[in-house]
């Protein structure tokens, strides 16, 4: 598997939510956000849009597949960097999130363990005929030894609206 070399995401100012442009010319657009539940829980959860209308829809390679789920982990590494207490539950709420869910932590659960703690809990059907289509919620917590800050660094490029010239702000958290 190939690791990007920069990974080019946008993300809001307390990092719950994070957008990631993929696929041909980026039209596909997907939305990791982390929202509170109860008990220092958070839930994330991914959402596919794609930029253009109607019906025209271009699949996803195997490599942009590959680069989303590794997207995927770096949001998730930098939300409990910043947030390290918090407890992080991926709990699939459709047949893509199901996918994303597992294939990400089958694929790259040797780099998860040393950070991560993994929990799964898996939940019973009501029905005992649909006990095949169970699907798991699963708990990401960063390790206690693993949860020391680094600094971050905000990159901002504008122009000054009274000189014209360019302007290159980097602010460093810590």
């Amino acid at each position: 598997m190939s690791t990007p070399t920069c990974v080019r995401f946008e993300a809001g100012p307390d990092l719950s939510l994070f957008r990631f442009n993929t696929g041909f010319a980026g039209c596909a657009v997907f939305q990791l956000r982390f929202s509170a539940l109860p008990k220092g829980i958070y839930d994330a959860s991914i959402e596919y849009l794609h930029c253009f209308p109607g019906a025209l829809y271009i699949p996803l390679t195997d490599v942009q597949i590959e680069e989303l789920l590794l997207v995927m982990i770096q949001m998730i590494e930098l939300y409990t960097l910043k947030y390290p207490e918090r407890k992080i539950r991926l709990k699939a709420d459709g047949q893509l999130q199901t996918m994303l869910f597992r294939v990400m932590l089958l694929v790259h659960q040797d780099a998860l363990l040393p950070w991560f703690t993994i929990v799964e809990e898996r939940q019973r059907s009501l029905i005992s005929f649909f006990r095949g289509r169970d699907s798991p919620t699963f708990f990401l917590k960063r390790r206690p030894d693993t949860s020391q800050p680094a600094p971050i660094q905000t990159i901002l490029h504008t122009r000054s609206r009274l000189f014209g010239n360019p302007m290159h702000v980097q602010v460093y958290e810590n």
